[in-house]
């Protein structure tokens, strides 16, 4: 099949995900390309923004090709911007099809504004779209209000939901947590995101005697991952279990003034590593220094670092907001969010008897997450969505 990726963000705000699928159905024997138009900001990123490439220039990125063009967004202008950056990806796509010819199928990651622009364009080519949703409840209701209601964003995304061939959300949950945001009228089925199942391969790991019990934290240093509960819950693990604790921290802002405030406030001072924001290999190497990883988020969709922690064979302790397909049996330990006491009774049941199964819950993530598993399930789907597109084009002629 011939796939054409389209991404709501990319490099150098996140986005990520669409180049690991898009190398995923590659693997698969696909012909994979993308096209990235990327809103840049004055605010966020004010040097690449004066720098912007604003002609389409093509980009090899980890062995798949990509189509890109930056736009330079204008300050507190939400709808110009969106509607600009829809007509750029439209035009970019035409181009694309005179170039590379027509793909068989457009995978969009996120509705808000992918899923929509491959809607418009799919108006015009014979070609079904298929939506990969990862933008959770909080993110979506900043911008539409918290039901959604008369925002102006709202029939659009609806829209967009309702033709798409097949939404696929990374989480079962998310449908029905944007439900009172964006409704429920569209054909959806769960498909994981994919991790480096081999750069975060097992690894066996022993807890000696007087060696610390190490466990490990890698989140942005942000409200919704929960860091001020974290800390005392940790402090009440170590006087459930009566041994010596090691907590590693890592993550953009976890150097701060305001964190090192908060761990002096919980008194942990002796006891926690704050290693700021590190790169994958600095994540892998704090995963392979721990026996256990917590996180006490208020809100996720699939969070990936758990299965990254998971992979390297270590049990994971989290919170409610966990979606289902991320607690496997033995590896992920839940407790009740915003609750110190119940997160400390988990992490003290994952120091009990979490960790003696590491092989086997690294083997579980691979069968959840791995590029291979997941590029697979994606080929099912899209050779029968394109099956089953081009038989109802033949009934209609």
């Amino acid at each position: 099949m011939h796939i054409l990726e389209i991404p709501s963000f990319f490099p150098p705000y996140g986005g990520l995900f669409c180049l690991e699928q898009s190398r995923a159905l590659a693997a698969c024997g696909h012909t994979v390309r993308i096209v990235a138009n990327v809103n840049l900001s004055l605010k966020q990123t004010p040097w690449h923004y004066l720098a912007a490439h604003t002609r389409s220039r093509v980009l090899q990125m980890d062995g798949i090709e990509v189509v890109r063009r930056e736009m330079r967004g204008v300050p507190r202008c939400l709808y110009y911007n969106s509607r600009k950056w829809v007509h750029t990806v439209m035009d970019m796509v035409n181009r694309y099809v005179a170039q590379y010819g027509c793909p068989d199928i457009i995978h969009a990651h996120c509705c808000k504004w992918a899923g929509y622009a491959a809607m418009r364009v799919c108006e015009e080519l014979p070609v079904p779209y298929v939506i990969t949703e990862h933008l959770p409840y909080d993110i979506l209701s900043r911008e539409l209000g918290p039901e959604g209601g008369e925002a102006w964003q709202v029939p659009y995304l609806k829209r967009a939901y309702k033709q798409a061939a097949l939404v696929l959300p990374v989480a079962g949950e998310l449908v029905e947590s944007i439900a009172s945001l964006v409704g429920t009228d569209y054909n959806w089925m769960e498909v994981s995101n994919t991790i480096d199942v081999d750069f975060f391969a097992y690894k066996e790991r022993r807890l000696m005697e007087n060696q610390p019990y190490t466990i490990c934290c890698v989140a942005d240093f942000v409200p919704r991952k929960g860091y001020d509960v974290l800390l005392p819950m940790v402090k009440r693990f170590m006087m459930l279990s009566g041994i010596p604790v090691r907590l590693l921290i890592a993550g953009k802002g976890t150097q701060s003034k305001a964190m090192k405030a908060l761990v002096r406030q919980n008194g942990m001072e002796a006891c926690t590593e704050l290693h700021g924001k590190v790169d994958k290999y600095g994540v892998r190497d704090l995963l392979y220094r721990s026996h256990c990883f917590a996180l006490a988020t208020r809100s996720e969709v699939q969070p990936l670092v758990l299965l990254e922690a998971m992979s390297t064979g270590i049990p994971v302790v989290s919170t409610e907001v966990i979606p289902a397909s991320e607690r496997i049996r033995g590896g992920c330990f839940i407790g009740k969010t915003d609750d110190v006491e119940s997160l400390a009774q988990q992490l003290y049941a994952a120091y009990q008897g979490g960790w003696d199964q590491g092989k086997a819950l690294s083997q579980a993530i691979v069968a959840l997450a791995s590029p291979q598993v997941v590029g697979q399930e994606l080929s099912m789907l899209f050779r029968q969505l394109v099956e089953q597109h081009r038989r109802n084009l033949s009934n209609r002629q």
